[in-house]
């Protein structure tokens, strides 16, 4: 996915380099129903678009520079945060979770009352903290998880790759298969992972496994983890129920439980909804701090090229007023030539955007339910809108200061 990310911004250079040759193509493409719906101004648009090559392509650089960062960063964290949450629904087979929803965590009395509610088949704990894995190469830090290898099975489905899990007792670990190659861990290997409390603990890669279904990436077996610190308590506790069992007398039942320990009870679909939720605004938060910035440079970048661009317009400005074109005519000429030059950069981009998106793709298809990509039609057409909106500013603005000092039409031209 990170080589992914950089093929975008060797895309756009190439793409930039080689302008002379891609332009001109699609500024025909781009000008024909323009042409087809106006008797002068669309054409003219056109032939000026192709006229000046290196005009048109420095002005459509920033933006195709905009829509690619832009489409880039949209698709990946879309992507992303559909697959995670396409991955939690194909794996958990729980009947009902109980969370402590940033409480301070569930106790062993509250696992052991949930255990003797009738009806519940299982209850399988899990704890999440943080801390850092040591690698072949490399320190990073990441999520540690603790579940219950005897009961997790009934409530949670992990696809092993390699390994197995019933070999996670004492100090070992299963680890999800794409952070394992970030780590260079491999089944067998013996590795060194410090807990939240810097507690260092010698594990051993018992199993691989595909993805981690909305647990953490590195998982630890509950009593191992409660050996090393003993203050951890679950912060989640699936429940299975049996075949028989009322579901709404349950809920009831866990629902009183977990308001005694500050906890929340929800059934698998409002759990499931309930993740996809956060999920997806955690990616928008995200979204909005690295596109805010990125946006902000290159619409500075489109404002500032396609001012200049109009600096070299004004010549032809002034010769079209000779010609006999009207102000409306001309400002209707400069509108669909930006209008063009937009088009010609949102295609370039979306392009680059596109030839990342395979890449990340391919390896969100790795994570056992294969990549979820719904296109994000509404992010992406905001943003060739804003592009289009800041490019019909830098130079219909100047095209009108040129106006003034522009001779008049020597007669009245077609529409």
């Amino acid at each position: 996915m990170v080589i992914s990310l950089v093929l975008t911004e060797i895309l756009v250079v190439t793409m930039v380099a080689f302008a002379p040759l891609l332009v001109p193509p699609l500024v025909r493409l781009a000008t024909f129903p323009l042409a087809a719906v106006t008797r002068a101004t669309g054409a003219l648009a056109g032939d000026n678009a192709r006229a000046a090559v290196r005009r048109t392509a420095s002005a459509a650089a920033p933006v195709m520079v905009t829509v690619a960062v832009a489409g880039s960063l949209v698709g990946v964290t879309t992507a992303s945060t559909a697959t995670a949450i396409a991955d939690d629904r194909a794996h958990l087979t729980a009947d009902a979770v109980v969370a402590a929803d940033g409480g301070p965590g569930l106790p062993a009395a509250a696992l052991r009352e949930l255990s003797a509610v009738p009806g519940v088949r299982a209850a399988s704990p899990a704890v999440g903290t943080s801390g850092f894995l040591v690698g072949s190469d490399v320190v990073m830090a990441g999520g540690i998880g603790a579940v219950d290898p005897a009961t997790l099975p009934g409530v949670i489905r992990l696809d092993t790759v390699k390994g197995s899990l019933d070999d996670l007792r004492g100090d070992a670990i299963a680890v999800t298969k794409s952070l394992a190659g970030q780590l260079g861990w491999r089944v067998g290997d013996e590795a060194e992972v410090y807990l939240a409390d810097a507690t260092k603990v010698r594990v051993k890669v018992a199993a691989v496994i595909g993805s981690s279904a909305g647990l953490p990436p590195v998982l630890f077996p509950r009593d191992a983890l409660v050996r090393h610190a003993p203050d951890t308590m679950a912060d989640t506790v699936y429940l299975s129920l049996a075949p028989d069992a009322d579901r709404a007398v349950v809920k009831v039942a866990a629902g009183r439980i977990a308001d005694a320990y500050g906890a929340v009870a929800h059934d698998r679909d409002d759990w499931l909804a309930l993740r996809a939720s956060a999920a997806q605004q955690e990616g928008r938060v995200l979204l909005l701090v690295l596109l805010g910035t990125a946006m902000l440079y290159t619409g500075i970048a489109i404002a500032n090229t396609l001012v200049m661009a109009a600096g070299e317009r004004a010549e032809g400005i002034a010769l079209l007023r000779r010609l006999g074109a009207t102000r409306r005519q001309v400002l209707r000429t400069v509108g669909w030539e930006t209008l063009t030059v937009v088009a010609v950069g949102g295609v370039l981009g979306v392009f680059a955007a596109g030839v990342t998106m395979l890449g990340v793709i391919r390896a969100l298809s790795g994570t056992g339910v294969g990549a979820e990509f719904p296109v994000p039609w509404r992010e992406m057409g905001a943003v060739l809108g804003g592009c289009l909106v800041v490019a019909l500013l830098a130079t219909l603005v100047p095209t009108l200061i040129q106006l003034r000092s522009a001779g008049r039409p020597a007669a009245s031209a077609g529409r």
